[in-house]
């Protein structure tokens, strides 16, 4: 864990490639956002993407920002979620003597003394200590984390669950969405600059195996593999996991945990699923949601199947239907003749649709992309 704030004699640009490069080799970072009140993408390290940068707030769920002090956890698009940073009991070490409004903090020399201090210093501990939960039990492939980003193809083996980027995406995924107040900033020309609301949550750790068995981070990858945003927006992100887990009253979900995978979670699964297809290509489908008839000059994908397996292709496992670990259509053919021949020809009809979403999202090759197959 790093502080957020720039350190006087530090190199921002050395810190910055330090942090990276540690990250692409495995480990993953919590840091803290800064208590400049400020942005927290103009501090070092707190600016590095690939980190966990963690704002304060108080129990009241507003941003730490006292008015009768002078400082306030830095916001922005830079912060990728908020945890406890007012009040918290902290370990003194190390001849550490802290001024404070009322009084003094100093170390004795000693190994169990602690104050009430408050700042961001507080709330990444609160994250770490969440992605050490995570990590436990859980071997890694430290190397092959760069190899194998999260928005990209599968390796063929291994368990990336450990690698920084998928550690990052299920933490912000399982947070607490719109709990929080006050947490925006202003910039020098007073617009309001938002940050993320999210607060720490630890109700779903420790996961499956596979995170992707987990509602949440499942939901979230479909906005990156769809919609090619790196992040959801809360309430979208609550709405289309409440599809998963809500309750059969409400006409939706299996009333079930964020964790918990049966026969009743995979069908909403797919449902969930092809309604990011719709959002994104709804003239390729009838209004019962088989596929429409289709043509093209496209020497190969020039049906309505074809072009449907194509991107299940891309989307799920993130490469051509012919490109590595294949090399060539015989996987691409052996979908495409099952899907014509057995769900209504070309084109398929609804239950067609949803049995390759089915076939695509419990394929080792998909599982792989995010944990263990």
């Amino acid at each position: 864990r790093f502080f957020g704030y720039n350190p006087p004699n530090d190199d921002p640009v050395g810190v910055d490639n330090a942090v990276n490069n540690s990250i692409n080799n495995g480990v993953t970072y919590v840091v803290s956002a800064g208590n400049d009140d400020t942005d927290a993408t103009q501090k070092y390290p707190a600016d590095v993407a690939a980190a966990l940068t963690v704002g304060a707030v108080a129990y009241t769920g507003r941003r730490a920002s006292p008015p009768s002090q002078n400082w306030g956890s830095n916001w922005g698009p830079g912060v990728d979620l908020f945890a406890p940073g007012v009040d918290v009991v902290s370990a003194l070490s190390g001849a550490y003597m802290l001024q404070f409004t009322g009084g003094q903090c100093w170390w004795q020399g000693g190994n169990n003394q602690s104050c009430i201090l408050s700042g961001t210093s507080m709330a990444a501990p609160h994250v770490a200590g969440a992605v050490a939960m995570y990590l436990q039990n859980r071997t890694g492939v430290g190397g092959s984390c760069s190899l194998y980003p999260i928005q990209g193809p599968a390796p063929s083996g291994g368990d990336l669950s450990t690698c920084p980027d998928r550690v990052t995406q299920f933490i912000k995924a399982n947070t607490f969405l719109s709990r929080l107040a006050n947490i925006n900033g202003t910039d020098g020309l007073g617009n309001s600059i938002p940050s993320p609301n999210r607060f720490l949550s630890v109700q779903a750790i420790p996961t499956t195996l596979n995170p992707l068995y987990n509602h949440r981070f499942f939901v979230w990858r479909h906005y990156a593999d769809f919609l090619t945003r790196a992040e959801p927006d809360e309430a979208g992100l609550d709405w289309w996991t409440k599809e998963i887990t809500g309750n059969p009253i409400d006409g939706h979900g299996c009333n079930v945990g964020v964790d918990t995978d049966n026969p009743c979670t995979n069908g909403w699964r797919i449902s969930t699923s092809r309604s990011f297809w719709v959002a994104i290509h709804q003239d390729w489908f009838t209004g019962n949601y088989g596929l429409v008839p289709y043509t093209s000059t496209d020497p190969v994908y020039n049906t309505a199947n074809k072009r449907f397996l194509r991107w299940a292709y891309k989307f799920y496992l993130q490469r051509e239907p012919n490109g590595p670990p294949d090399n060539n259509f015989d996987g691409f053919n052996f979908w495409l003749t099952d899907l014509t021949n057995n769900y209504g020809g070309d084109p398929a009809n609804q239950d067609g649709v949803r049995h390759i979403i089915d076939m695509f999202i419990n394929s080792p090759e998909y599982r792989r992309r995010f944990g263990q197959s």
